[in-house]
């Protein structure tokens, strides 16, 4: 199932991730997975999910409902140990008590 809402959620795609999501197809997934590990790719898992689309920089980003409710999320291209993308949110930058370090989801 999807879902594309208008909110005060805001998403930003760095111009470097932007190029590499659109060579390979323009769309970026989100999620947690049972772990508790974040997962930013270019191909839906294989589980499916509850998505909410958003666009940025001509990216399509959908966002699993697993990945929590944050009101900001900035996906970013890294390149050490190897090239990939990374995303943030202000639910790993809020500073609570109980929060992930940075580059965590949850």
């Amino acid at each position: 199932m999807s879902r594309s809402v208008e909110t005060a959620t805001v998403v930003q795609v760095h111009p470097d991730a932007a190029e590499f999501i659109h060579e390979r197809g323009g769309r970026v997934y989100v999620w947690v997975d049972d772990d508790g590990l974040d997962h930013v790719r270019t191909e839906p898992p294989a589980r499916g999910g509850d998505w909410t689309r958003y666009r940025d920089a001509g990216v399509e980003v959908s966002i699993d409902e697993s990945a929590g409710a944050a009101t900001t999320w900035t996906i970013m291209l890294r390149h050490l140990p190897w090239t990939r993308l990374d995303i943030a949110s202000d639910l790993t930058m809020s500073g609570n008590t109980g929060a992930a370090p940075p580059g965590v989801l949850r």
